[in-house]
Protein backbone atom coordinates (compact mmCIF):
# COMPACT_ATOMS: atom_id res chain seq x y z
CA UNK A 1 0.00 0.00 0.00
CA UNK A 2 1.22 3.15 -1.33
CA UNK A 3 1.87 6.02 1.97
CA UNK A 4 -1.10 8.47 2.32
CA UNK A 5 -1.64 11.81 -0.25
CA UNK A 6 -0.03 14.93 1.37
CA UNK A 7 -1.66 18.17 0.15
CA UNK A 8 0.89 18.57 -2.64
CA UNK A 9 -0.53 14.55 -3.90
CA UNK A 10 -4.09 16.20 -3.76
CA UNK A 11 -3.26 18.88 -6.05
CA UNK A 12 -1.97 16.54 -8.63
CA UNK A 13 -5.11 14.20 -8.30
CA UNK A 14 -7.16 17.23 -9.26
CA UNK A 15 -5.13 18.32 -11.64
CA UNK A 16 -5.23 14.90 -13.43
CA UNK A 17 -8.86 14.64 -13.13
CA UNK A 18 -9.43 18.25 -15.21
CA UNK A 19 -7.21 16.32 -17.64
CA UNK A 20 -8.98 13.43 -17.83
CA UNK A 21 -12.29 15.01 -18.41
CA UNK A 22 -10.31 16.70 -21.89
CA UNK A 23 -8.50 13.89 -23.11
CA UNK A 24 -9.19 12.50 -26.39
CA UNK A 25 -9.53 9.52 -25.92
CA UNK A 26 -9.37 8.78 -29.27
CA UNK A 27 -5.95 9.23 -29.56
CA UNK A 28 -5.09 6.33 -26.77
CA UNK A 29 -3.00 3.72 -27.95
CA UNK A 30 -3.67 0.24 -26.14
CA UNK A 31 -0.55 0.79 -23.87
CA UNK A 32 -1.81 4.40 -23.08
CA UNK A 33 -5.49 2.71 -21.55
CA UNK A 34 -3.57 0.48 -19.42
CA UNK A 35 -1.95 3.20 -17.93
CA UNK A 36 -5.04 5.33 -18.21
CA UNK A 37 -7.06 2.79 -16.23
CA UNK A 38 -4.34 2.39 -13.62
CA UNK A 39 -4.16 6.27 -12.99
CA UNK A 40 -8.15 5.72 -12.25
CA UNK A 41 -7.48 2.83 -9.66
CA UNK A 42 -4.85 5.22 -7.42
CA UNK A 43 -7.24 7.91 -8.09
CA UNK A 44 -9.88 5.80 -6.53
CA UNK A 45 -7.81 4.00 -3.72
CA UNK A 46 -5.54 6.67 -2.75
CA UNK A 47 -5.50 7.39 0.71
CA UNK A 48 -5.55 10.72 1.92
CA UNK A 49 -3.70 12.50 5.04
CA UNK A 50 -6.23 15.38 6.44
CA UNK A 51 -4.67 18.52 7.55
CA UNK A 52 -6.89 21.64 7.82
CA UNK A 53 -4.18 23.90 8.45
CA UNK A 54 -4.40 25.16 4.91
CA UNK A 55 -8.12 26.07 5.03
CA UNK A 56 -8.89 29.93 5.12
CA UNK A 57 -12.16 29.16 6.88
CA UNK A 58 -12.92 26.72 10.10
CA UNK A 59 -14.74 24.25 9.94
CA UNK A 60 -18.51 24.40 11.21
CA UNK A 61 -20.41 21.09 12.77
CA UNK A 62 -22.39 21.20 9.70
CA UNK A 63 -19.21 20.97 7.81
CA UNK A 64 -17.98 18.04 9.29
CA UNK A 65 -20.79 16.53 8.83
CA UNK A 66 -20.62 16.88 5.44
CA UNK A 67 -17.28 16.16 4.85
CA UNK A 68 -17.98 12.94 7.14
CA UNK A 69 -20.42 12.04 4.53
CA UNK A 70 -18.69 12.70 1.57
CA UNK A 71 -15.84 10.40 2.56
CA UNK A 72 -18.06 7.89 3.37
CA UNK A 73 -19.40 8.09 -0.35
CA UNK A 74 -15.59 8.16 -1.61
CA UNK A 75 -14.22 5.19 0.19
CA UNK A 76 -13.67 2.29 -1.77
CA UNK A 77 -13.13 -0.47 1.19
CA UNK A 78 -15.90 -3.16 2.20
CA UNK A 79 -17.05 -4.46 5.33
CA UNK A 80 -18.18 -7.69 5.63
CA UNK A 81 -21.67 -6.75 5.58
CA UNK A 82 -21.24 -4.59 2.04
CA UNK A 83 -19.47 -7.30 0.31
CA UNK A 84 -22.70 -10.02 1.55
CA UNK A 85 -25.30 -7.18 0.35
CA UNK A 86 -23.24 -5.45 -2.47
CA UNK A 87 -25.78 -7.18 -5.26
CA UNK A 88 -28.38 -5.16 -3.31
CA UNK A 89 -26.34 -2.02 -3.88
CA UNK A 90 -24.89 -2.07 -7.49
CA UNK A 91 -27.11 -3.23 -10.24
CA UNK A 92 -24.71 -4.01 -12.80
CA UNK A 93 -22.63 -7.45 -12.27
CA UNK A 94 -19.44 -5.74 -13.82
CA UNK A 95 -19.61 -3.04 -11.51
CA UNK A 96 -19.56 -5.57 -8.91
CA UNK A 97 -16.65 -6.93 -9.98
CA UNK A 98 -15.06 -3.78 -9.76
CA UNK A 99 -16.25 -2.31 -6.42
CA UNK A 100 -14.70 -5.80 -5.27
CA UNK A 101 -11.58 -5.13 -7.38
CA UNK A 102 -10.84 -1.75 -5.96
CA UNK A 103 -11.67 -3.40 -2.24
CA UNK A 104 -9.31 -6.30 -2.30
CA UNK A 105 -6.48 -3.20 -3.72
CA UNK A 106 -6.70 -5.55 -7.06
CA UNK A 107 -5.08 -3.53 -9.82
CA UNK A 108 -4.59 -6.38 -12.24
CA UNK A 109 -7.87 -7.58 -11.89
CA UNK A 110 -9.41 -3.67 -12.02
CA UNK A 111 -7.77 -3.57 -15.55
CA UNK A 112 -9.09 -6.29 -17.14
CA UNK A 113 -12.67 -5.05 -16.10
CA UNK A 114 -12.54 -1.49 -16.80
CA UNK A 115 -13.59 -0.52 -20.50
CA UNK A 116 -13.42 2.04 -22.45
CA UNK A 117 -17.06 3.30 -22.11
CA UNK A 118 -16.33 3.08 -18.62
CA UNK A 119 -13.46 5.47 -19.04
CA UNK A 120 -16.42 7.96 -21.47
CA UNK A 121 -19.04 7.56 -18.75
CA UNK A 122 -16.34 9.18 -16.43
CA UNK A 123 -15.16 11.59 -18.78
CA UNK A 124 -18.58 12.65 -19.15
CA UNK A 125 -19.13 13.41 -15.64
CA UNK A 126 -15.84 15.08 -15.03
CA UNK A 127 -16.66 17.27 -18.15
CA UNK A 128 -19.76 18.21 -16.07
CA UNK A 129 -18.61 18.73 -13.08
CA UNK A 130 -15.83 21.51 -14.55
CA UNK A 131 -18.59 23.37 -15.53
CA UNK A 132 -20.35 23.08 -12.26
CA UNK A 133 -17.27 24.41 -10.68
CA UNK A 134 -17.64 27.30 -12.68
CA UNK A 135 -20.88 28.83 -11.47
CA UNK A 136 -22.11 30.05 -8.08
CA UNK A 137 -23.51 27.27 -6.77
CA UNK A 138 -19.40 26.03 -6.39
CA UNK A 139 -17.86 27.68 -2.86
CA UNK A 140 -14.15 28.05 -2.52
CA UNK A 141 -12.75 26.30 0.40
CA UNK A 142 -15.39 23.88 1.00
CA UNK A 143 -18.00 22.17 -1.20
CA UNK A 144 -21.54 24.08 0.52
CA UNK A 145 -23.87 22.88 -2.55
CA UNK A 146 -23.85 19.14 -3.81
CA UNK A 147 -23.59 18.44 -7.02
CA UNK A 148 -25.80 15.97 -8.54
CA UNK A 149 -25.10 12.50 -8.23
CA UNK A 150 -24.99 10.32 -11.25
CA UNK A 151 -26.77 7.13 -11.45
CA UNK A 152 -23.72 5.31 -12.68
CA UNK A 153 -22.09 3.43 -9.70
CA UNK A 154 -18.41 4.17 -11.20
CA UNK A 155 -19.11 7.67 -12.21
CA UNK A 156 -20.46 8.40 -8.80
CA UNK A 157 -17.16 7.41 -7.14
CA UNK A 158 -15.28 9.13 -9.35
CA UNK A 159 -17.79 12.27 -8.63
CA UNK A 160 -16.79 11.49 -4.65
CA UNK A 161 -13.02 11.22 -4.80
CA UNK A 162 -12.72 14.44 -7.19
CA UNK A 163 -14.82 16.44 -4.60
CA UNK A 164 -12.58 15.03 -1.95
CA UNK A 165 -9.76 15.92 -3.44
CA UNK A 166 -10.43 19.48 -4.21
CA UNK A 167 -11.23 19.62 -0.58
CA UNK A 168 -8.47 18.05 0.81
CA UNK A 169 -6.19 19.93 -1.66
CA UNK A 170 -7.63 23.35 -0.37
CA UNK A 171 -8.17 24.26 -4.11
CA UNK A 172 -10.08 27.04 -4.26
CA UNK A 173 -12.60 27.94 -7.55
CA UNK A 174 -10.41 30.90 -8.63
CA UNK A 175 -7.71 28.07 -9.69
CA UNK A 176 -10.00 25.88 -12.02
CA UNK A 177 -9.87 28.42 -15.32
CA UNK A 178 -10.13 28.56 -19.06
CA UNK A 179 -6.39 29.32 -20.17
CA UNK A 180 -6.85 32.38 -22.03
CA UNK A 181 -5.09 31.21 -25.23
CA UNK A 182 -6.71 28.34 -26.03
CA UNK A 183 -9.36 28.16 -22.85
CA UNK A 184 -9.01 24.42 -21.96
CA UNK A 185 -9.31 24.46 -18.58
CA UNK A 186 -6.25 23.89 -15.82
CA UNK A 187 -5.24 23.92 -12.44
CA UNK A 188 -3.59 27.08 -11.36
CA UNK A 189 -1.26 25.65 -9.13
CA UNK A 190 -1.27 29.05 -6.64
CA UNK A 191 -4.26 31.48 -6.10
CA UNK A 192 -4.26 33.51 -9.47
CA UNK A 193 -3.87 37.65 -8.81
CA UNK A 194 -7.06 39.29 -10.25
CA UNK A 195 -5.45 41.63 -12.86
CA UNK A 196 -2.96 38.84 -14.10
CA UNK A 197 -3.53 36.63 -16.98
CA UNK A 198 -2.96 33.28 -16.85
CA UNK A 199 -2.63 30.33 -19.15
CA UNK A 200 -2.51 26.59 -18.98
CA UNK A 201 0.88 26.10 -20.59
CA UNK A 202 4.11 27.64 -21.43
CA UNK A 203 3.61 27.05 -24.95
CA UNK A 204 0.28 28.77 -25.32
CA UNK A 205 2.20 31.86 -23.08
CA UNK A 206 4.92 31.76 -25.61
CA UNK A 207 2.23 31.86 -28.47
CA UNK A 208 0.78 35.13 -26.97
CA UNK A 209 3.92 36.71 -26.42
CA UNK A 210 5.29 35.76 -30.03
CA UNK A 211 1.61 37.32 -31.54
CA UNK A 212 2.22 40.50 -29.59
CA UNK A 213 5.67 41.02 -30.36
CA UNK A 214 4.93 40.40 -34.37
CA UNK A 215 2.02 42.95 -33.84
CA UNK A 216 4.63 45.32 -32.46
CA UNK A 217 7.35 44.88 -34.68
CA UNK A 218 5.12 44.39 -37.62
CA UNK A 219 6.59 47.48 -40.00
CA UNK A 220 10.14 45.77 -38.68
CA UNK A 221 9.81 42.26 -39.25
CA UNK A 222 7.76 42.74 -43.05
CA UNK A 223 10.55 42.10 -44.94
CA UNK A 224 11.63 39.03 -42.96
CA UNK A 225 8.13 37.92 -43.33
CA UNK A 226 8.57 38.01 -46.98
CA UNK A 227 11.55 36.38 -47.42
CA UNK A 228 10.42 33.51 -45.22
CA UNK A 229 7.02 33.00 -47.42
CA UNK A 230 9.57 33.48 -50.49
CA UNK A 231 11.77 30.75 -49.62
CA UNK A 232 9.14 28.14 -48.42
CA UNK A 233 7.34 28.88 -52.34
CA UNK A 234 10.46 28.14 -53.64
CA UNK A 235 11.02 25.22 -51.68
CA UNK A 236 7.31 23.91 -53.02
CA UNK A 237 8.20 24.41 -56.04
CA UNK A 238 11.01 22.59 -56.82
CA UNK A 239 9.51 19.73 -54.81
CA UNK A 240 6.97 19.36 -57.34
CA UNK A 241 8.69 20.05 -60.25
CA UNK A 242 12.42 19.19 -59.36
CA UNK A 243 15.61 20.82 -57.72
CA UNK A 244 17.13 22.78 -60.82
CA UNK A 245 13.30 24.45 -61.79
CA UNK A 246 13.95 28.36 -61.75
CA UNK A 247 11.89 30.68 -59.46
CA UNK A 248 11.80 34.05 -60.77
CA UNK A 249 11.41 36.94 -58.31
CA UNK A 250 8.12 39.06 -59.00
CA UNK A 251 8.55 42.49 -58.94
CA UNK A 252 6.63 44.07 -56.44
CA UNK A 253 3.61 46.14 -56.61
CA UNK A 254 4.23 49.98 -56.07
CA UNK A 255 1.54 51.18 -54.05
CA UNK A 256 -0.80 54.11 -55.06
CA UNK A 257 0.01 57.72 -53.34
Amino acid sequence: MQPPLTRQGHIAKVAWAIELAQKDLGQLTPGDWLNLNSELFDFLTAEIEWSFGINVKRLRNEDIVALGQLIAEARTALTDFERERIHKIIVEEEDELKAIALADQDRNGWNQLVTVEDTQRVQGHLREMLDWIQTEDYYSGFIESDFPPPEDWLAYKVSARFRLYLVASGVEKSQVRPCAECKRIFLAKIKPQPEKIYYCTHRCAQIVASRAYRERNKNKLKPRERERKRRSYVEEQRRKYGPKVKVERRPRKQSKT
